[in-house]
């Protein structure tokens, strides 16, 4: 069987009626947060090397798209894993600023920034302490489409460093991004090393939300970066500390907790502004980390909570 990822590319094009642009990318609205993209405002597209959202972070190859968008067709495309392989050039080196080097300086750079602890306090009151030894810096992501300066956050998997992700500082690109050439694979659980045996743990998407977490409270937050991302290794290390309650507490949103007591209003407000209302994850990764045989509970927001609530503006709000 031949691939024919360009068929089934083209096919998808026109299921979706989407917005080619001359790089070839084709924008749709994400099927994950709704969110809509066009080649001015490129915020989610797919090619034939798949799908990506920069807003939530969903990915998928080209024919998990297809099957995610509920397209069906006489034709016969390759098994996803198999297209991959055809199509996927091996990769023969890191990108450059992953590289020892590289990498070095940009930490350097962004940690030596002169407006470094005042912008970060401005965004959440997290202590100078904290600060220095998370290493957070702020600057202009490498390899980015933006070219704005970011809260910068480096992302370590033990003592390796796996990448960085950087939060916006008011410009009109997405609000969290990560560098070109990112390899989520090597992420850890963020601030996976405050773990201790028997600890509560508290899941949140905002990496600095769990720094907050664990600063304010008896309890050891830790950060997905987004909705739509979890690896098997974060299970095993959780696992490894036998907790004693894992929280889910994705933010009070219909991608992130699905709503809770506050979901009618806020499937209300999401139709305003996008077609579908997507699956929430936290439910799910609640059932995953429950049949891996953790004590994991979902977070169910008060009553009233304001829309895409999350757990540092609680924190803040309940003067902790």
């Amino acid at each position: 069987m031949t691939v024919d990822l360009k068929q089934l590319f083209n096919d998808l094009v026109n299921y979706t009626h989407a917005d080619v642009d001359r790089r070839g990318e084709a924008h749709i609205v994400c099927p994950e947060c709704g969110h809509e993209s066009s080649p001015k405002r490129p915020h989610c597209s797919f090619s034939m090397a798949g799908f990506y959202c920069f807003v939530c972070g969903y990915k998928a190859s080209l024919p998990g798209l297809a099957k995610r968008l509920g397209f069906q067709s006489n034709s016969e495309y390759m098994p996803v894993k198999a297209a991959r392989k055809a199509q996927k050039k091996p990769r023969t080196s890191v990108p450059v600023w992953m590289t020892a080097e590289r990498s070095a300086a940009l930490l350097e750079r962004f940690e030596s920034h002169p407006r470094r602890m005042e912008l970060w306090q401005a965004y959440k009151p997290i202590s100078a302490e904290t600060i220095e030894r998370q290493r957070l810096g702020v600057g202009v992501l490498p390899a980015s489409r933006c070219k704005h300066e970011r809260l910068i956050v480096p992302i370590f998997n033990g003592t390796l460093f796996a990448g960085f992700r950087g939060r916006s500082l008011g410009c009109d690109c997405a609000k969290w991004l990560a560098p070109g050439g990112t390899q989520l694979d090597l992420y850890s659980l963020y601030n996976d090393q405050a773990l201790t045996t028997g600890c509560v743990v508290w899941i949140v998407e905002n990496p600095i939300d769990a720094l907050l977490l664990t600063e304010r409270t008896d309890f050891v937050g830790v950060a997905t970066y987004s909705t739509t991302y979890w690896r098997d290794p974060w299970t095993e290390a959780l696992r490894a500390v036998s907790p004693e309650l894992v929280v889910i507490a994705f933010d009070n949103d219909i991608p992130g907790n699905g709503g809770g007591v506050n979901r009618p209003q806020l499937v209300r407000e999401w139709l305003r502004t996008h077609r579908t209302v997507p699956e929430p994850r936290g439910p799910k990764l609640a059932n995953t980390l429950i049949k891996a045989g953790l004590p994991a509970v979902l977070y169910d927001w008060p009553a009233g909570t304001p829309n895409k609530f999350d757990i540092g503006s609680l924190l803040v709000a309940a003067g902790v």
